[in-house]
């Protein structure tokens, strides 16, 4: 009988050492299969981590461009209302100096009326006093001729 129990008790211990042999490769392989997926899962991870590190690091850059274009835009609007008035003020002066041109234009035009009236005044002038030169050149001719009468009748006489 004790052979009987030693041989049951090591047929027992040969189950208990296969069972616990099985268990552990069981446990093994499934510690392994949890490992893969732990480190895919950490590897997963790093990639997504990393990926959004750069779409951080991009939105940061996107932002900063998107503050200076803000403030240029800022600038150019200031620029634009200087630049507006200016304009404004330089078409004012401008309708000023026009204004001014014009009139002093009409000034001018009625000065060369003026001028060509006087030289029409002029001609005219002249031509009187041509004509009254002649008139008085003919009676200088007429006086001498009567004072050679006169001497000749007073001689005469």
């Amino acid at each position: 009988m004790y052979k009987k129990l030693n041989i049951f008790l090591l047929l027992l211990m040969c189950v208990v050492v296969i069972a616990l042999a099985g268990t552990s490769i069981f446990f093994q392989d499934s510690f392994r299969s949890l490992n893969n997926q732990y480190q895919d899962t950490s590897k997963n991870y790093t990639t997504a981590s990393q990926s959004l590190q750069r779409c951080q690091n991009t939105l940061n850059e996107k932002a900063e461009k998107l503050n200076s274009t803000s403030l240029d835009i800022r600038k150019y609007d200031e620029l634009y209302t200087q630049k507006t008035g200016e304009l404004d003020t330089t078409k004012n002066k401008l309708l000023e100096t026009d204004a001014h041109l014009k009139e002093e234009q009409n000034l001018r035009q009625k000065a060369e009326q003026n001028y060509q009236q006087a030289l029409i005044v002029q001609s005219q002038q002249k031509q009187q006093i041509s004509q009254l030169s002649t008139d008085i050149n003919g009676y200088k001719a007429q006086i001498d001729q009567l004072k050679l009468q006169l001497s000749s009748c007073q001689a005469g006489n």
